[in-house]
């Protein structure tokens, strides 16, 4: 039987190796996922379509790891990529202006 202080230590040495996991993952192994993509996918029409490849691209790159390894780095390289978060990589720019578009007054 666990006495009581054994468990304490237990659970501390089990959120401690958590908090080192979630650690590499969010300063070494998302970061290097993201850069790879950037180079490997470039700039797209617009977001749909980046999302997409990257979507892919983390299919093939996670294909070793189980259902739950996979679904976690996929939620951190979508809580990261600047690409997503700002709208895509290829962003709107004056030329996307029709100007012999007649606007109601």
């Amino acid at each position: 039987m666990i006495r009581q202080e054994e468990s304490f230590d237990l659970y501390f040495l089990e959120k401690q190796n958590q908090v080192q996991r979630f650690h590499v993952l969010d300063n070494d192994l998302v970061p290097n996922i993201i850069n790879l993509a950037h180079i490997t996918i470039g700039p797209q029409v617009n977001r749909a379509k980046y999302y997409d490849k990257l979507m892919s691209f983390l299919r093939i790159q996670t294909d070793h790891l189980d259902a739950g390894e996979r679904r976690v780095i996929r939620n951190h390289v979508k809580q990261q990529d600047q690409w997503l978060v700002d709208g895509g990589p290829s962003m709107g720019g004056l030329w996307d202006v029709n100007d012999d578009l007649q606007l109601c007054t």
